[in-house]
């Protein structure tokens, strides 16, 4: 890689005082979320707006459901939008991250930003109109959540394929304990999907539909926090620096 001044992700040996971790992105997204949609739905519950159960087994709620009413809407709209913002640049960081590794496929580099700013964008379109009552403002609550749901997923199973291909091509960038971890959520995630497709349409079973979307949100949520370890362990960095050349990148521990 020739070298540049702009923004690079690099690991410690290329680092300097100027660059800040890549890890809290993907961090924040994880604990973001995942605090941001229980708490909504505490709110709703204490304001009666929605029933007491354990979401993940009675699905007595949707996540929408759960976070479309005043007060709650607002505190998720607050943070998911910014939420949304840094999922964006991880994508865009993940893309470089696998390019300087090893994997030098630029459709692959280029398929994992595009799907994933994607998925980030119509995350601030469904919070954007969450709440907002109409059938347009209907038409992109649904068509946000989907492919929101939908391009990130995809998104995910894209980048842990591509990195259990570089450990077969031995040129590991991630561990081994990280690339399992990652596999089991996407292939949770898929499962769930799969099951979701008889819940939605053939059987009258809203609350399983609404058990699997939460857990599925979950899961989603939880890769996030993965990669997020992986990036810290790695010392993975983001700023400002002029690169000097260099190969592959070195295999990165568990």
């Amino acid at each position: 890689m020739p070298p540049a001044a702009d923004r690079e992700l690099s690991s410690p040996e290329h680092r300097s005082s100027e660059m800040l971790p890549a890890w809290w992105l993907p961090a924040l997204v994880s604990a973001v979320s995942i605090l941001i949609t229980h708490a909504a739905y505490l709110v709703s519950l204490a304001h009666g707006q929605v029933p007491a159960c354990i979401p993940y087994i009675e699905g007595c709620t949707s996540i929408s459901a759960a976070a479309r009413q005043e007060p709650a809407v607002h505190l998720f709209r607050a943070t998911m939008i910014p939420a949304a913002v840094f999922m964006a640049a991880t994508w865009w960081l993940a893309g470089q991250w696998l390019s300087q590794a090893g994997d030098r496929s630029s459709p692959w580099k280029r398929t994992v930003i595009l799907v994933g700013v994607t998925g980030a964008a119509f995350l601030v379109l469904y919070a954007t109109f969450m709440g907002t009552h109409g059938l347009a403002y209907g038409v992109m609550r649904r068509y946000g959540v989907i492919v929101f749901f939908g391009f990130t997923a995809l998104d995910q199973m894209i980048l842990t394929a591509r990195l259990q291909r570089l450990r077969r091509q031995g040129r590991p960038v991630a561990g081994a304990g990280t690339e399992r971890a990652m596999f089991l959520l996407v292939a949770s995630m898929l499962a769930l999907g799969l099951a979701n497709i008889p819940a939605a349409h053939f059987l009258d079973a809203s609350g399983l539909e609404n058990a699997i979307e939460w857990m599925f949100a979950l899961l989603m949520m939880a890769w996030f926090g993965v990669l997020a370890r992986q990036w810290r362990i790695a010392g993975l960095a983001v700023g400002a620096v002029r690169m000097p050349p260099r190969g592959p990148g070195r295999p990165l521990g568990n």
